[in-house]
């Protein structure tokens, strides 16, 4: 008998922990990382542009792109532990309230 509550216990810590990640999921998307792409120049085009410059511009884009990706990425964790702690939180109580009833 008390193998069986054991398993029915264990049961339902794992769908509670699915759940918590499938909701997690839904409702705090992970952000995609944009087309930052490291900046190149050819060494053969000259066309009469400084390289150094050109490399400079877009290296600077590359950086302002990453660091847009950061903080996003940034608040999506923390959003995520928001979210999984209050409803961690919800799943304590209603054991609590399910033990007390029992």
């Amino acid at each position: 008998m008390k193998f069986k509550k054991f398993a029915i216990g264990f049961a339902i810590f794992i769908l509670t922990v699915v759940f918590i990640i499938f909701v997690n999921k839904a409702i705090n998307p992970k952000p995609k990382y944009s087309n930052c792409v490291y900046p190149t120049y050819n060494r053969n085009n000259n066309n009469g542009y400084n390289q150094n410059d050109y490399y400079q511009a877009q290296e600077s884009v590359y950086r302002s792109c990453q660091k847009s990706y950061e903080d996003n990425l940034k608040t999506y964790k923390e959003k995520g532990f928001f979210i999984v702690t209050m409803l961690s939180v919800l799943a304590i109580i209603a054991g609590v309230m399910v033990r007390s009833v029992a």
